[in-house]
């Protein structure tokens, strides 16, 4: 195993255990949600948000980031610009995944629903 093959592992390692953070706080929402009897959606949609942990969101936002950025240069080659191997690794499975949960921690950190929130609360309203 090559090395850029045993840091891109390693780097699906983490972004597994930041989709793990990630379901932990969705599933911290949910809870706070499920009990709740409020019949108009937005002040449900609403009180779910306001229990999440906006820093604890911003740290994994700067951790996907970090990640992102990680996983990039492990795939470089030489002579190749940052940007090219970016582009190369979010078009990866591991790179949209990290790409996802940083679009995720970016909604939540900006006090935003995840897309997975949203549908959610559609599923409930049926």
């Amino acid at each position: 195993m090559t090395e850029a093959e045993r840091r891109y592992e390693a780097l699906a390692e983490r972004m597994e255990e930041m989709k793990r953070e990630m379901i932990a706080l969705s599933d911290e929402v949910h809870r706070a949600r499920t009990p709740a009897t409020e019949p108009d959606p937005t002040n449900r949609v609403e009180g779910a948000l306001a229990l999440v942990d906006k820093s604890g969101a911003r740290a994994l936002k700067a951790k996907a980031e970090r990640q992102l950025d990680e996983l990039a240069r492990s795939m470089q080659e030489p002579g190749e610009s940052f940007a090219k191997a970016y582009t190369r690794a979010i078009e990866t499975d591991v790179g949209r995944s990290m790409l996802q949960t940083l679009d995720d921690a970016t909604r939540l950190a900006q006090g935003d629903p995840t897309e997975a929130m949203v549908a959610d609360h559609r599923k409930s309203l049926a």
